[in-house]
């Protein structure tokens, strides 16, 4: 788990990055030219960034998902700098929003890339949603650090300070990330081959489960895309001062903290779709709440709720998402998340001004709820539906990972491994397998018990947790034993090339080998079969 703490620190480095300096250019702009500059300025960063998350996951296939979260970082922080010294040297307003581009481009790749890390540094399913849950804190903790520190920053110096603090944060995070092991390349079965962009798009498009995560998380970033500009317009309306945005975005920080904190429940939930979409009918209900405050402490008690309902759809969203990707999709589905999310904020850019000129921020507050509700609608049934069937997956997995032969798997293995196994069920009685006949499966038992026995004398008893079957299939060997069912036993059934396959990519520690030879006892009257 040594690899999972530095990747979380490295996202927190990288969260609290992206969102200062993310509030540090949007109050900026809006200095400079009001919400108009501001938006233009958010537009013109989310449009490039939008495509380069879509290549991310061409990336991801490319190269290993460590080299693209390090450079990431590396033209991140680069950018960050760039900013600060073009404010200092007073240069050209053009030149600065130039880097600012650049460094909002090279943000959407670090997302993505944490997500195709995740399977390989985590041992299980469960554990990957509790990497969710942390990560999902870590990015509560962040909305909150990165605005304060924009404000500090502001209160105490100014602008380029601000950009060089996120700057350094930006290229701590890529040392670390150069230091983590490689990985992130998904196993592929023999069946399976590398996806491309627009096959990958196909599949997804395709996935009823996926697609409705994505659309709710789009909703998200709708909503985070529209709460940028409204943190720097609202305090017009409550005669907050200039710092007042950095101190809304860090009460939205402390509900993110807060709904964080709440997101550990959902560790060990059966189901996660009710909390997705009910922490986006919360999230409609608490932007609503926005038409009411009149005063800076009123708006401020509200962003925290609305981050607190925010950062619990984006943990549940998110590790819904994961859980109803098949493995070799999951770089892409996270780098197509990352591009809705980039885009969702541009479209908030877009919206936020043309609503407050043609209905006002009570106007603008009420259609983005709106648009929340309706996303929830929407995606109830197909969710709910997605989630039922992978649950099965989830169990194939647990059932293979008990399994002696199996256990040193990673979890991207596992579930290419649940994917392929077919189940099959036997009547007490009835023989999974015959000594001396050709092997071509291997059984891992479920439910139920079974007997060994050579030469008719019985040798062994087996029940759920064990695999039988190796040894055929590991040597050019006939079935070396009879198994027969005790009492009705339900199976998960690899094939020959599957089961090998796994083992040749990663394979089993010597001890393994051992206990599967020590499996089948040899009787002392009858020599065991060659």
């Amino acid at each position: 788990m040594k690899g999972l703490r530095g990747l979380a620190f490295i996202f927190g480095c990288f969260k609290t990055s992206e969102y200062g300096s993310w509030i540090a250019v949007t109050i900026y702009a809006n200095h400079r030219g009001g919400v108009r500059e501001a938006g233009a300025v958010l537009v013109a960063s989310l449009i490039p960034a939008t495509l380069a998350a879509l290549g991310t996951g061409n990336l991801l296939v490319k190269f290993h998902a460590r080299a693209v979260l390090a450079w990431g970082m590396v033209v991140q922080a680069a950018g960050l700098a760039a900013i600060a010294l073009c404010i200092g040297q007073g240069l050209p307003v053009l030149v600065t929003y130039a880097a600012a581009v650049v460094a909002a481009t090279a943000m959407v790749t670090s997302r993505p890339a944490i997500s195709a890390l995740l399977p390989v540094l985590t041992p299980d399913a469960r554990s990957i949603t509790r990497a969710h849950v942390l990560l999902g804190w870590l990015d509560g903790a962040a909305t909150l650090v990165g605005p304060a520190a924009t404000a500090v920053c502001l209160l105490v110096a100014d602008f380029p300070v601000a950009f060089l603090a996120f700057a350094a944060i930006a290229g701590f995070a890529a040392l670390l990330a150069f230091r983590l092991p490689p990985g992130g390349e998904v196993e592929l079965l023999e069946d399976d081959e590398p996806l491309k962009l627009i096959g990958a798009l196909r599949l997804i498009a395709k996935a009823p489960g996926p697609r409705a995560a994505l659309l709710l998380l789009t909703a998200q970033g709708l909503l985070i895309g529209c709460l940028d500009l409204l943190i720097v317009a609202i305090p017009d309306r409550t005669h907050g001062s200039l710092a007042s945005a950095g101190w809304y975005g860090t009460a939205l920080g402390a509900g993110a903290i807060l709904g964080g904190t709440a997101s550990v429940l959902l560790i060990g939930r059966r189901r996660l779709w009710p909390a997705a979409v009910g922490s986006a009918v919360v999230s409609g209900g608490t932007v609503a709440a926005l038409c009411a405050p009149t005063s800076p402490v009123a708006a401020g008690a509200v962003f925290v709720a609305i981050g607190a309902a925010a950062a619990i759809m984006l943990v549940a969203c998110r590790a819904t998402l994961q859980r109803l990707t098949e493995l070799r999709l999951v770089g892409h589905v996270f780098a197509a998340a990352e591009a809705l999310e980039s885009a969702m904020l541009l479209a908030g850019a877009l919206l936020v001004p043309a609503l407050v000129g043609a209905a006002g921020i009570n106007g603008t507050c009420l259609a983005i709820a709106g648009i929340l509700l309706a996303a929830a609608v929407v995606v109830v049934r197909p969710i709910a539906t997605a989630e039922g069937n992978a649950l099965g997956a989830f169990e194939r997995v647990a059932a293979l990972r008990e399994v002696s032969a199996l256990a040193h798997l990673g979890a991207a293995m596992l579930e290419s491994l649940g994917r392929a196994a077919l189940p099959h069920t036997f009547a007490a009685g009835s023989a999974l397998m015959t000594q001396g006949e050709p092997g071509d499966l291997y059984h891992v038992i479920v439910n139920g018990h079974v007997d060994i026995s050579q030469f008719g004398s019985v040798i062994n008893h087996l029940g759920p947790g064990n695999g039988v079957g190796e040894l055929a299939l590991l040597f050019p060997t006939p079935r070396t034993a009879t198994v027969t069912a005790t009492d009705e036993v339900n199976t998960l059934s690899l094939d020959r090339e599957t089961f090998l396959l796994a083992l040749t990519q990663q394979p089993p520690p010597t001890s393994v080998y051992a206990l599967m030879h020590s499996r089948i006892a040899k009787p002392d009257p009858a020599p065991a079969p060659t």
